[in-house]
């Protein structure tokens, strides 16, 4: 399992950890453009600040339009038992955690 912290992009995009690959952080959006393409069905790994200051992570079932912020999910339906919301938060040490369900 690897540590659920991001690191921030040059274009302020947000990766996290790879458990596929020594939880090594995936590469930035530009680091990915250079390699190949991404296949059909993948979404670049980026995130999305919030209003609230959360952040949400692309959907790849909603042609990896970025999931809704929590307050327009919350204006839809409540969200399901044991389900936690997709935000992060920034650590003192500028390192960013995610919750744990």
């Amino acid at each position: 399992a690897c540590t659920l912290d991001v690191m921030e992009c040059p274009d302020g995009s947000f990766v996290d950890r790879d458990p596929e690959n020594d939880c090594e952080f995936r590469p930035c959006p530009e680091e990915e453009e250079e390699r190949e393409e991404p296949s059909v069905g993948a979404c670049t790994l980026d995130v999305m600040e919030c209003p609230d200051g959360s952040f949400v992570d692309r959907d790849p079932e909603n042609d990896c339009e970025f999931r809704p912020c929590p307050e327009e999910e919350e204006e839809r339906e409540e969200p399901s038992v044991g389900a936690c919301t997709l935000d992060v938060m920034e650590c003192p040490d500028g390192s960013f955690v995610d919750r744990d369900p």
